[in-house]
């Protein structure tokens, strides 16, 4: 096949709009409301908002981090995404198309194309059921022809498992096999989106490097786009293209990975980044981490929710709810004295793995 060189010096004359995000969330908000008597007894009838009018994409084959401290949302974010936790306001799209709008078949599409892995790799996988059975049962499931299957061995080759461990059941598995048994269960259908709740949580050191190794790898021969979830700023930052920092159920901080790590805008990420195992002592000796807990979700601080715990807030912070606006080009963030904290610097981290 013969190609012709674009020339990025003329205009493209045959270029079309550039195509949607693959992911988009507009203003997505989940709401638990307390109902029944255990509610009434306790007196506690305030709702609480999980998520907060978020509004993130992400694009074909690249890679979200959503960063933030048990608590923030991150999850319930992810789950709305795909359409398994009902959103009470908001939308969300999936290539171009209104995911809460989908009708059945285009909800079977959709659940092909953008699946998840979920945090405890034990517990998502059935006792009952053998590695091969696991495997297989996505085909099942979504009538998938044997000529668009994947067999049992290619799978666990593409996830660096031998091929032994076909006939295991999950309790047999280590922490890091049950993982890569559930990232390998996640693309047998060949999906666009993989949306990965805390990856590395509970594996160690050692254990969880292989897996952000194996997903990068993934992520590079598929083009499979990421949606990572974790409480980790260094798991994505050796995974994301760009990061989102939630704090109480909003999104405080926005940009490329580089960028966020080098140039931490939200007092909350520069806490987050000064916790990090492992940066250079000369700067992180300046550095406190994020300190005290985060509030409760239903009953969230007046103006700016992190003044509690910040070494930046002064008087308005503790009245004015700050907007997420636009700092730099493809930098987002909501902080009122945001300018005082980019010129506070930031702990040197290395973020490249």
């Amino acid at each position: 096949m013969t190609t012709t060189a674009h020339d990025p010096g003329r205009p493209d004359d045959t270029a079309g709009p550039p195509p949607p995000p693959l992911l988009r969330l507009e203003d997505l908000s989940v709401t638990f409301s307390p109902d029944g008597a255990l509610a009434r007894l306790a007196g506690n009838r305030r709702a609480v908002r999980a998520v907060d009018g978020v509004s993130l994409s992400v694009s074909d084959a690249e890679v979200l981090g959503v960063v933030g401290e048990s608590g923030s949302g991150k999850t319930t974010l992810a789950l709305a995404a795909l359409r398994l936790q009902r959103a009470t306001s908001g939308r969300v799209s999936f290539a171009g198309a209104d995911v809460g709008g989908m009708r059945r078949e285009a909800v079977r599409r959709f659940r092909r194309d953008a699946v998840m892995i979920f945090q405890d790799p034990h517990s998502s996988l059935s006792p009952r059921m053998r590695v091969s059975s696991l495997l297989r049962e996505p085909y099942v499931i979504h009538h998938i022809g044997p000529d668009e299957q994947y067999s049992v061995a290619e799978l666990l080759r593409m996830v660096e498992l031998p091929e032994r461990l076909a006939d295991s059941y999950p309790h047999e598995l280590s922490g890091g096999q049950a993982r890569r048994v559930g990232i390998a269960r996640a693309l047998t259908l060949r999906p666009r989106l993989i949306v990965a709740d805390e990856p590395t949580a509970g594996l160690d050191v050692s254990a969880a490097s292989a897996i952000l190794n194996l997903l990068q790898a993934l992520r590079d021969e598929h083009g499979t786009a990421y949606l990572v979830i974790t409480h980790a700023l260094n798991v994505v930052g050796y995974l994301a293209d760009r990061i989102a920092v939630m704090y109480l159920g909003r999104v405080v901080e926005t940009g490329a990975a580089e960028e966020v790590y080098d140039n931490p805008l939200h007092p909350y990420t520069r806490a987050l980044i000064a916790s990090i195992p492992g940066m250079d002592s000369g700067r992180a000796s300046r550095q406190q981490p994020v300190a005290g807990e985060i509030p409760s979700p239903r009953n969230p601080p007046s103006g700016c929710h992190f003044h509690p715990r910040c070494p930046f807030a002064v008087d308005r912070c503790r009245s004015d709810d700050p907007p997420l606006e636009e700092a730099a080009p493809g930098r987002q963030v909501a902080c009122l004295r945001w300018r005082d904290v980019a010129d506070a610097g930031s702990p040197a981290v290395s973020h490249g793995g």
